[in-house]
């Protein structure tokens, strides 16, 4: 039986390969930040702590016949980024020292997973990275996963270590994270989704694939001392990925197609707010100028080497994804719903606020007046939602009140602010920003018999204890 050394075994791809590969027959060696209380059979389990400073890589390697190096210092959030010489530290120098122990060893075979990134952030959507293209990495975790790419290289021919580099780009499935899992959460959170109207070409690959694409690496001699790009079987465009992904999850979503232009402001925007409120937002002009941009492999040169073929479509791993999400995580259908409600109320107030002005976005003032309203009305309903919803711990339920109630509130709320505003808009001399508080008050008061409805509702299912 064969062993195999699998680096950074407990992250997203590492603990998928590592369950692949035993169920293949190999001895796993399970190299952890910290030990996993669960035993796994015929996986053993090394606590290396920082692999930077872990000076033991011989005793791990003793025997093995192949190396998967997954393990590496990958981006932070949108707050803080590390600085580079931690990504050269962690990503460059740490894989030079393991393979070294492993050629060092007698290890035959060393799989080492890169990125895509390593020659720039995007392509013309018509002509894709080839293992030809120029290396051109542009951001620290790429530069540091092209350094260590050369230092593989250069122990390569000292020692004669069968080096395998393979440079996936966005790689998606069940459990995902960063900026696919984002996507994710956005079309399963929002009805109403705007995407922009551009042809780009993006690759993915889905986890399994990827997975797929190692165990070949791991088998085929022809394979070695080869760099490979692998992707899923076909490309696609911003605005499709996003209306697939709508497609699968419980609810779908509405989706606009804006113009570029309209996205890049919309951007713009969101960078003064930030700097404004001094907070950083996980959406920003950099983001959003990434969905403009392709970023399209050419994974020829593997199927043409080793004869591999992605075992699953895009489609496939975009609904084994979506449905894990669907089985997994009520709230986020909860939060749909939610939503929508509020869509709905935050109009109704709107509609009937510009039209007690008699000159409803007929007029550049009728327009004015309308965008004020709904800008407060929009507010004011956030603000009593989360001070509300985090007060009666409606975070801990996991499903929104019953329909019926949800039209009854709808139907009560509608009826109030009708009435109201009749009334209002048949005194005379009535101040402008009383029929512009009515509304608001009005709207914001809808969330009190919302959430004490999603409250009665998650009391009477045993979501929420007495």
């Amino acid at each position: 039986m064969k062993t195999a050394v699998v680096t950074g075994a407990n992250g997203f791809v590492g603990s998928k390969l590592v369950r692949a590969l035993t169920a293949d027959g190999w001895n796993v060696r399970a190299v952890l930040r910290t030990l996993i209380p669960k035993e796994i059979p015929n996986v053993e389990q090394f606590a290396v702590g920082d692999i930077t400073s872990f000076n033991e890589w011989e005793r791990v390697m003793e025997g093995a016949d192949a190396v998967v190096h997954l393990a590496a210092l990958v981006h932070a959030d949108e707050k803080e980024d590390y600085p580079y010489e931690d990504y050269l530290k962690v990503n460059a120098e740490a894989t030079r020292n393991i393979a070294m122990s492993a050629a060092m060893a007698g290890v035959k075979r060393f799989i080492f997973v890169s990125t895509a990134k390593v020659c720039g952030e995007k392509t013309p959507a018509d002509r894709p990275f080839t293992e030809k293209s120029l290396p051109m990495p542009e951001d620290s975790y790429a530069k540091s996963k092209f350094e260590a790419e050369k230092k593989l290289r250069t122990i390569e021919k000292e020692t004669g270590l069968g080096v395998v580099i393979i440079r996936p780009p966005l790689v998606y499935g069940p459990g995902v994270k960063a900026n696919m899992g984002k996507l994710l959460d956005a079309v399963r959170k929002w009805p109403i989704l705007a995407v922009p109207s551009v042809n780009n070409r993006r690759s993915f690959i889905y986890v399994d694939n990827l997975i797929s694409s190692i165990k070949t690496c791991l088998e085929k001699p022809e394979v070695v001392g080869e760099t490979f790009f692998v992707s899923d079987k076909h490309d696609v465009s911003t605005s499709e990925l996003v209306s697939l992904i709508a497609g699968f999850t419980k609810h779908g979503a509405v989706i606009f197609k804006l113009p570029k232009g309209l996205l890049v402001w919309a951007g713009g925007l969101l960078d003064f707010t930030q700097k404004l409120l001094g907070r950083s937002f996980s959406i920003n002009s950099e983001s959003i100028s990434k969905l403009f941009y392709s970023l399209a492999v050419d994974s020829s040169l593997i199927k043409e080497k080793s004869g591999w073929e992605p075992p699953y479509t895009l489609e496939e791993g975009v609904k084994i994804t979506a449905t894990h999400y669907n089985l997994n995580d009520n709230d986020d259908y909860k939060g749909y719903w939610l939503r929508t409600y509020d869509y709905l109320a935050v109009f109704v107030a709107w509609f009937l606020a510009s039209l007690a002005r008699h000159d409803f976005i007929l007029t550049d003032v009728g327009l004015t007046w309308s965008l004020m309203t709904l800008s407060t009305v929009l507010i004011s309903q956030y603000i009593v939602f989360q001070l509300v919803g985090l007060g009666w711990g409606v975070q801990t339920s996991k499903r929104f009140c019953s329909f019926p109630d949800m039209v009854r509130i709808s139907f009560i709320g509608i009826i109030l602010i009708g009435i109201g505003l009749f009334l209002i808009n048949r005194l005379e001399g009535v101040p402008r920003i009383t029929i512009a508080l009515y509304p608001v008050i009005l709207s914001a008061l809808l969330a009190f018999p919302r959430i004490w409805s999603n409250d009665r509702w998650s009391k009477q299912n045993g979501e929420i204890k007495e």
